[in-house]
C-alpha cells in the first residue's frame, strides 16, 4: 500500500522542492489574478487584448450584423454648411421630427443635451408639437459633479431601481444589483422649458474604455439608464441582472456592457446626412424611406464638434460607439462574459506553474508555447463565433508568465546547485560521474544515507620537515602535482576524494552518488588503488632524488565500515562528506603504517582477495586511543619484489631529512646484551640507542603509535640499579617504526616519552657505560 509520504515523494518535482515550487506558483498566481481584477488589468486588456480580438473577428467576417431597422442621420459637415450654424433651432427640430410622422418610427434617439436650445422663445410651441407625436423622442442627459446647475428630475418609473424589479418580484437588496454605488452625481438634462417635450432621457456618458454603463446610480434608489436602453419595450432587473425586452443583458460586475462593434466602415456606409431630412421638412414633405418599426438615430458628427474616442479599431467618433450600442439593444447581439474569469486566469496560471515544475527544457517550452497558442486561439474563436469575451489574454499570459517564472527559478536553482555541486565535487569524483551527479535532484543528492564503504587515508610523510628545506612555492607546487596524480589514480579505481588535508587525503570507495548504490567489490578496488599509488610514489621519489627535488613518501590506511554520506554544508556552500567511527580507525591505520606500505583493518582484510606474489601481507598489533588492548591490523607491502628500490628511496629520504635533523646513534654489539622486558609484549634486545630513543628487537610486530612500557637490564644488575636510582626503572616509549628483521623477529624504533633533557642524557650515559668494555661504533 502506498503511504502518503511515498505519494508526495513521487509527486515532488526533481529540481525544486515541492513546497518552494507551490509557494512560488501561488504567489505568482495571486499577483497575476489580482492584476487581472484591478483597474490596471482592465486597462491592459482593453489596450492590448480587445484590439486583437476585434480585428481577428473582422478578419474572419464575423462582425455583428447591423439591424436594418436602424436609420442613422448625421449632422455632418454638409448639414453644417446648409444650416450655417452648429445647431438647429427649436422650430427646425420640431419640423424635422414631424417629417417622420408618416413613417411612424418606433422611436427617435437624439444623443444631445438640449441644455441651451436655440430659439428658446419657441419652447412652448416646441413642447406642444412634440407632445402630439405618436412615437417617443429620447434625448440625453449627462452626469456631473457640478452641483451648481439644476438637476433633471428623476421621477419616472424607469429611474427608480425599486420600480425596475421583475414582474411579481421585489428587489430585496439594492446592493445585489450589478451596479456601482452612488457617487454624488448630478444629472443635467434638457432645459426645464422643454423637458416635457421628451418622453425619455438617458445618459450618454462614455469613459473611453469601450464599455458603456447600463445604469448609473445617482442616489441609492435612483439611476439613470443609458439612452439606447430606453429603446427597449421592457426594462427590468431580476436576480441582480438587467433584462431588456425579456432578454438578459450580459453586464460585468460594474454593470457595464462591452460595446459590440464591427469595422467602422460598415457604420459609415449606413449614415446619411441630416440635410436631406431638413430639406424635406422645409418644404413640408414627409420622410418615406424608413423601414417598418424603424429606430431613428440623429448624431452630431461635423468636423469642429465631433468627439473622437479610442476603439479596438483605432480612434472613431463617439457617435459610432453609440450607434453600435443601439444596434445591440435592437438585435440582442451582446458580447457575453465567461463566468468566473478570475478563476480561469488562476487555473491557467497554476497549469503554467505545474509545467514549469515538472517539465524540462525543450519539452517545457514546446508544451507551454502550444498551450498558450491554444488558449489564444480558443479565446479568439469564442469571441468571433459566439460573441463570448473570455480572459484569453490574461489566461495565456498568466500561463506563460507563471510557467516561465517557475521554470527560470527552477533553472536558477539548478544552476546554483550545479555550481555548488561542481564546487563541492569537482576534482573529487571522476568527471563522467560529476556530470551525472549534477543531473540528480538536489534533495536526493543532499539527503544523508548510511552505507558500507572502504575508507582510505593517505598521508605525506614528513611534509613539514620537507617544507623547512625548500622554498614555500616549490613545496606547494610539488605537493599540488602529487595530489593531482593521487586524485587521478583514485578516480581510475572509481574512488571519491572526500577532502584534502594539506598533506594528505581522505577518500572512500564503493558509493555511487548517481545511483546511490554500493559496489560490493569496493575493498578490492581500494586496495588495488593503494598498491598502485605506493608503487607510483616509489618511482616518483626515486626520480625526484635524481633531480634533487623534494621527496614525499606516503602511508595509506584502509578500513571498511558503516559511514553516513551527505551534505554537511549550508545555503552558501555544499560540503559532501562522510562521517563515522570507521573513518577514525582508517586514520589510525594510516598513522600506524610504515612508509610505502598500506595498513588494512580487519574488516577490509576479510574482504580482499589479493594473492599476488609481489605483495606481502603481515599482521600487526595496533594501539587505539582510549583502549588498552591492541587490535589487529594487516600491513600490505606492495614493494615486496622491489626491496632494493624501496631501501634506496628510504635512504634518499632520510638523507634528505637529516640535513635539518641529525641525532647520533650508537649500536650495541651482539656480545653485549642489553635486554628490554615489556609488560605485555614479551622480552627483546636493545640493538642501538640514541639520546631519546632506541631500537628494540621483539618477536611481535607492533605498529607505529603503540605505547610500550618496558624495563632494561644488562648482564649485571648495575644498569637496572642505576636506572632505579633516578626513578626510571620503567620506561615508556612509542613505536615510531617497525620492520621485519628475520623470521619471527621484528625491529622497532622506540621514542622514549615523558623524559627531561637531563634524564635522556643520563640514560644515554648509562647505556654507553654498559658497553665501555666494548668498542663503541658510532653510526647515523
Amino acid at each position: 500500500m502506498n503511504t502518503p509520504s511515498s505519494f508526495w515523494t513521487r509527486l515532488a518535482p526533481r529540481d525544486i522542492s515541492l513546497r518552494r515550487g507551490l509557494v512560488l506558483v501561488t504567489v505568482v498566481t495571486a499577483i497575476f489574478t489580482g492584476l487581472y481584477l484591478s483597474q490596471w488589468g482592465e486597462r491592459i486588456e482593453r489596450r492590448s487584448a480587445h484590439p486583437v480580438a476585434f480585428q481577428i473577428r473582422h478578419f474572419l467576417g464575423m462582425d455583428p450584423k447591423i439591424d436594418p431597422r436602424l436609420k442613422v442621420y448625421a449632422f455632418d459637415d454638409s448639414t453644417l454648411k446648409y444650416v450655417d450654424d452648429e445647431d438647429l433651432t427649436l422650430k427646425q427640430w420640431a419640423d424635422t421630427l414631424e417629417s417622420f410622422v408618416k413613417a411612424n418610427p418606433k422611436a427617435v434617439l437624439i444623443p444631445k443635451l438640449f441644455g441651451t436650445p436655440r430659439g428658446r422663445s419657441y419652447a412652448r410651441t416646441f413642447v406642444k408639437r412634440l407632445e402630439r407625436l405618436k412615437f417617443p423622442i429620447i434625448t440625453a442627459a449627462v452626469l456631473t459633479r457640478d452641483a451648481s446647475r439644476a438637476s433633471y428630475p428623476l421621477d419616472r418609473d424607469f429611474y427608480s431601481l425599486e420600480a425596475l424589479s421583475a414582474a411579481g418580484k421585489k428587489i430585496e437588496s439594492l446592493d445585489s444589483l450589478k451596479l456601482p454605488p452612488a457617487d454624488t452625481l448630478n444629472a443635467i438634462g434638457p432645459h426645464p422649458s422643454i423637458q416635457k417635450a421628451f418622453s425619455h432621457v438617458g445618459h450618454i456618458n462614455y469613459y473611453d474604455d469601450f464599455f458603456f454603463s447600463t445604469f448609473t446610480r445617482v442616489t441609492e434608489k435612483t439611476a439613470l439608464p443609458a439612452a439606447p436602453f430606453l429603446l427597449a419595450e421592457s426594462l427590468y432587473f431580476d436576480d441582480g441582472n438587467l433584462y431588456a425586452d425579456g432578454r438578459a443583458v450580459p453586464a460585468d460586475h460594474h454593470g457595464r456592457v462591452l460595446i459590440n462593434m464591427g469595422a467602422p466602415s460598415k457604420y459609415y456606409e449606413r449614415i446619411y446626412a441630416l440635410k436631406s431630412v431638413l430639406k424635406r421638412a422645409e418644404h413640408g414633405e414627409q420622410v418615406t424611406t424608413l423601414p417598418e418599426n424603424a429606430v431613428v438615430l440623429l448624431l452630431f458628427m461635423f468636423s469642429p464638434n465631433v468627439d473622437m474616442t479610442q476603439s479596438p479599431f483605432g480612434p472613431v467618433p463617439e457617435g459610432l460607439v453609440l450607434n453600435a450600442l443601439v444596434n445591440s439593444v435592437l438585435t440582442n447581439q451582446w458580447i457575453r462574459f465567461l463566468p468566473m474569469g478570475a478563476l480561469w486566469v488562476a487555473i491557467f496560471c497554476l497549469i503554467g506553474g505545474a509545467l514549469g515544475l515538472y517539465f524540462q527544457a525543450s519539452q517545457f517550452w514546446i508544451i507551454l508555447g502550444g498551450m498558450a497558442v491554444s488558449i489564444f486561439a480558443a479565446g479568439w474563436a469564442a469571441f468571433s463565433y459566439a460573441s463570448m469575451h473570455t480572459p484569453w489574454f490574461f489566461s495565456g499570459l498568466g500561463l506563460l508568465t507563471t510557467g516561465a517564472t517557475v521554470f527560470l527559478e527552477k533553472y536558477r536553482l539548478i544552476d546554483m546547485k550545479t555550481r555548488r555541486v561542481r564546487a563541492a565535487l569537482d576534482g573529487l569524483v571522476p568527471k563522467r560521474q560529476l556530470l551525472e551527479i549534477i543531473k540528480q535532484p538536489l534533495a536526493e543528492l543532499t539527503k544523508p544515507s548510511e552505507h558500507v564503504t572502504t575508507i582510505m587515508f593517505i598521508d605525506v610523510i614528513g611534509f613539514y620537515l620537507t617544507a623547512e628545506t625548500q622554498a614555500p612555492a616549490t613545496v606547494f607546487l610539488s605537493l599540488k602535482e602529487l595530489l593531482s596524480r593521487l586524485t587521478n589514480t583514485i578516480h581510475e579505481f572509481n574512488g571519491i576524494v572526500d577532502k584534502t588535508t594539506g598533506d594528505g587525503m581522505l577518500c572512500f570507495f564503493g558509493y555511487d552518488y548517481v545511483t546511490g548504490k554500493v559496489d560490493p567489490d569496493h575493498a578490492n578496488k581500494a586496495l588495488a588503488c593503494a598498491i598502485e599509488i605506493q608503487r607510483t610514489s616509489l618511482k616518483l621519489n626515486l626520480e625526484a632524488h635524481e633531480k634533487h627535488k623534494a621527496l614525499f613518501p606516503l602511508r595509506i590506511g584502509l578500513n571498511t565500515g558503516n559511514v553516513f554520506i551527505g551534505d554537511l554544508g549550508n545555503a552558501e556552500r555544499m560540503d559532501f562528506t562522510i562521517i563515522g567511527h570507521a573513518i577514525n580507525f582508517a586514520k589510525r591505520l594510516e598513522s600506524a603504517c610504515e612508509d610505502y606500505c598500506v595498513m588494512l583493518g580487519a574488516s577490509t582484510y576479510d574482504l580482499v582477495t589479493t594473492n599476488a606474489d609481489d605483495v606481502r601481507i603481515k599482521k600487526k598489533m595496533l594501539q587505539i586511543k582510549h583502549y588498552q588492548e591492541l587490535v589487529e591490523g594487516y600491513e600490505v607491502d606492495p614493494l615486496a619484489n622491489l626491496q632494493i628500490e624501496r631501501q634506496a628511496a628510504l635512504a634518499a629520504y632520510w638523507n634528505f631529512a637529516h640535513k635539518v635533523q641529525h641525532s647520533p646513534r650508537w649500536e650495541v654489539p651482539e656480545s653485549t646484551h642489553i635486554d628490554a622486558h615489556t609488560k605485555t609484549h614479551g622480552s627483546g634486545r636493545v640493538v642501538n640507542f640514541s639520546q631519546g630513543g632506541m631500537a628494540i628487537e621483539l618477536d611481535q610486530y607492533l605498529a607505529r603509535g603503540v605505547i610500550l612500557e618496558f624495563s632494561i637490564e644488562s648482564n649485571s644488575t648495575e644498569l637496572a640499579d642505576e636506572l632505579k636510582k633516578i626513578g626510571l626503572s620503567t620506561l615508556v616509549g612509542e613505536i615510531r617504526w617497525g620492520r621485519p628483521k628475520s623470521q619471527g623477529c621484528y625491529l622497532h624504533g622506540v621514542a622514549l616519552q615523558n623524559l627531561t633533557e637531563t634524564q635522556s642524557q643520563e640514560i644515554q650515559r648509562l647505556l654507553r657505560s654498559v658497553v665501555t668494555s666494548r668498542a663503541l661504533k658510532k653510526t647515523g
